[in-house]
């Protein structure tokens, strides 16, 4: 899969990193940056590394004093290799981009527990930053679904439920991230630049083709 070239060190080393250096307005842990990352790659225009990366930190004033050069030099580099992963993926190969959800894997009482609510907040961070236009009423009801994941009461609404409704949501939220990349794309290609047909509607079944265009069915692709 496309996150093999990040290591369970690499996203050790990136949440000790924004908890040595983070404060209460910075990005808090791996799962955060990658829907931070996931937004940036998906959204109207490309902003550079020097335009996003102070906003990991929060305003000026929280930027980071590297203890160690080496910190900031591993930091750096695999933030890009996460930027560039979530690009590809979401160019090239959306069967196989998968937000990187916090989860807990279950015990025998019970299943996973997925925490969807840091990712969906690092997702409008870049959002505001790279302040989106408004969009097409269809369009808007897949980020008002990320936006709708990211308040603590639908957070613990999900929590509250079973595992199949918690993967249900986490597949939807990947959908929502693959149609609004698919959608900015559009806006930024020459109008008369062949592109595929999207799917619009306001909910995908489980049963429906996948939006992501692998042929399956949503249950056996991004929902699984």
């Amino acid at each position: 899969m496309l996150n093999e070239n990040l290591t369970d060190a690499d996203l050790a080393f990136i949440d000790d990193m924004l908890e040595k250096y983070g404060c209460d307005d910075s990005i808090g842990n791996f799962s955060e940056l990658d829907g931070f990352l996931t937004a940036l790659a998906s959204g109207p225009d490309m902003l550079l590394p020097s335009q996003w990366m102070p906003w990991i930190w929060g305003d000026e004033e929280d930027q980071p004093t590297w203890q160690y050069e080496h910190e900031a030099t591993q930091f750096f580099e695999i933030l890009i290799n996460a930027m560039n992963r979530n690009s590809t993926a979401l160019m090239d190969k959306p069967s196989e981009f998968q937000p990187m959800f916090e989860s807990i894997a279950g015990t025998e009482e019970g299943g996973d527990q997925w925490f969807l609510a840091p990712w969906c907040l690092g997702y409008l961070r870049a959002v505001f930053i790279s302040d989106w236009p408004d969009l097409p009423e269809d369009f808007d009801h897949w980020l008002a679904l990320i936006e709708q994941q990211s308040f603590q009461q639908h957070a613990e609404e999900l929590a509250a439920q079973d595992e199949d409704a918690q993967a249900e949501m986490a597949g939807e939220l990947t959908i929502a991230a693959l149609m609004l990349h698919r959608y900015w794309l559009e806006q930024r290609l020459p109008v008369d630049s062949p592109t595929e047909t999207l799917r619009r509607g306001p909910k995908v079944g489980r049963n429906d083709p996948c939006p992501c265009g692998s042929g399956k069915k949503f249950k056996q692709c991004c929902l699984h």
